[in-house]
């Protein structure tokens, strides 16, 4: 287990609900690259498709410098790694990936699913029929375009 005395510029701090954590830059630039992939994530067909979206934002988060860190927990930690972050497996950031777009999809959903969009007006499809009648109907499901 590698540790860190203190969390970098573009590290992404988990299991730590506090404002500080939340509005860390890492965690700030982390939440925005997990929107952008969620659309792909969720459209994705196979476990190896959406294993390599995983894969690409660990490597976007890697390459940046920024690593998956978490306070180790207080059972293991001695009284001189108390100060330091432990820096998670790969396997276990990428659990955590996968959770987070799972998650934003989710919560796309439900948006989207109660008839509002994210500003909070209601969504509705406009057909316009042969004669030029104009039918407005709250949109019921989800539509990628």
């Amino acid at each position: 287990m590698m540790m860190i005395e203190q969390p970098g510029m573009y590290d992404v701090i988990c299991n730590c609900h506090s404002k500080k954590a939340f509005d860390h830059i890492g965690n700030r630039r982390y939440r925005v690259i997990v929107e952008n992939h969620s659309l792909s994530y969720d459209k994705a067909k196979s476990k190896l498709d959406k294993g390599i979206i995983v894969t690409s934002i660990l490597e976007t988060i890697h390459n940046a410098g920024g690593n998956f860190i978490r306070k180790p927990n207080n059972k293991l930690a001695t009284s001189s790694s108390s100060t330091y972050w432990e820096i998670l497996s790969l396997a276990q950031a990428k659990e955590k990936i996968g959770h987070a777009l799972r998650g934003v999809i989710d919560s796309q959903i439900k948006k989207l699913s109660s008839g509002k969009n994210p500003s909070g007006r209601n969504i509705y499809d406009i057909i316009i029929g042969s004669r030029g009648v104009v039918n407005i109907q709250m949109k019921s499901k989800i539509e990628y375009i």
